[in-house]
């Protein structure tokens, strides 16, 4: 592997965490207002109501960097 390659590499993974980390927030105050939030049951570990679009921000992030680096 080249140093080029590593480079690309680590800021690729480092710009989608961080993207990932600054859209989940937001994607989950939407989830939020939209009423998409799992409430708390006997058989759910959580005790308040938790946001259930977590994982479009992460897939955002993802397919972001990588059109990205496709450029």
């Amino acid at each position: 592997m080249s140093p080029q390659f590593l480079t690309t590499a680590i800021l690729a993974a480092a710009g989608a965490f961080l993207s990932s980390a600054a859209l989940t927030p937001m994607v989950g105050a939407i989830a939020r207002r939209r009423g998409a939030v799992a409430r708390p049951k006997a058989d759910r570990w959580h005790t308040k109501p938790t946001a259930m679009f977590g994982g479009i921000a992460i897939v955002i992030a993802v397919i972001g960097t990588q059109l990205l680096l496709l450029r």
